[in-house]
Parts: C-alpha cells; structure tokens; sequence
C-alpha cells in the first residue's frame, strides 16, 4: 500500500511518500509504487533520501533485541504503545541511496528480522521537504 501524505512541521509544509509493507511480492510492488511516487514529485528515487522503517512489536524485550541490533546502521528510537497503536515501535532512519533492488533488499531484511522476533514490519516512509 501506498500513502502519500502531507503535513506541516514548523510551519512548513512536509510531504511524505509511505510504502507499507505486507512481506513478499507486495513489498516489491509496494516499493515500486512508492518510488514512482517519488518520481512523480520530482525526486530522484536512487538520490541519498531520508528513510524511515517502522518495525512492531507486542513486547519490549523483543523491540529492545531488534532495535540493538540496527543501530550499528541505523539511529533507531524505540517507542512505547501509546496514539492509538498496542505495540511497541522500532523506528530506524538513515540518510542513504538505494536502487529500486537494494530497496527491496532492505525491506525483505526488515521483514525477515521482525518476523524473526515475534514482530512485523510496516513499511518505510521518505519525508520530502519543500
């Protein structure tokens, strides 16, 4: 699934391109829809972007394990349930550039390290700023 959003942080205005993840050919489909998106608003998908993965988890120990695990890559913050969500956060963000089959890559990885502790991914998101 696809979410194109628009926000304003500070008095600007921020969009963001969102790819949710449902693991498999989807992801796939998904971050080809997303890039396209991307291209759509005038970015290059394969420049150096802002990325933000989202990880979930029904417990802290589990989200602790995984976030321990990505910050040697990632700045990583884990958030406690809460806003409506029941499970606890793992948010990883890095600067990078990635070709549409390292995009992929990283989001089999994701889902793969979640599925492995008892969690789920849901995607990446890319803020565009004006």
């Amino acid at each position: 699934m696809l979410i194109v959003g628009i926000a304003l942080f500070a008095g600007v205005a921020v969009s963001a391109i969102r790819s949710t993840s449902h693991s498999g050919p989807d992801d796939q489909t998904a971050n080809s829809a997303a890039r396209e998106e991307l291209l759509r608003s005038g970015v290059d998908p394969s420049s150096e972007l802002p990325y933000t993965h989202y990880l979930y988890f029904s417990n802290k120990s589990d989200s602790d394990a995984v976030a321990a695990t990505l910050t040697a890559e990632f700045t990583v913050d884990v958030r406690p349930p809460g806003g409506g969500i029941d499970d606890w956060a793992v948010v990883a963000r890095q600067t990078i550039a990635l070709d549409a089959p390292a995009l992929d890559r990283l989001t089999a990885q994701f889902t793969d390290v979640a599925e492995r502790s008892n969690g789920t991914y849901d995607g990446w998101e890319v803020e565009l700023k004006p």
